[in-house]
């Protein structure tokens, strides 16, 4: 996180707030929601590191009027 703080939903675990400065790993094929629940922008740095056959982002419905679903 390079601004703003994110809400990270992994599945299966409770809510975290992720803010700058720090960084996150999440193993390949874990759904995951991120947000931004806040008015402040956010800006991220992600790298992405996959088998060349897997996709980069899965987009999953939404559940909720916020957020963006990523697999």
């Amino acid at each position: 996180m390079s601004e703003g703080t994110l809400t990270m939903e992994d599945e299966g675990q409770e809510p975290r707030q992720v803010g700058v400065g720090e960084a996150i790993v999440e193993p390949l094929n874990s759904p995951m929601r991120v947000s931004n629940e806040g008015d402040e922008p956010v800006e991220i740095v992600v790298f992405q590191i996959s088998p060349p056959e897997g996709e980069f982002l899965e987009q999953l419905p939404r559940e909720r009027s916020r957020g963006s679903s990523c697999k």
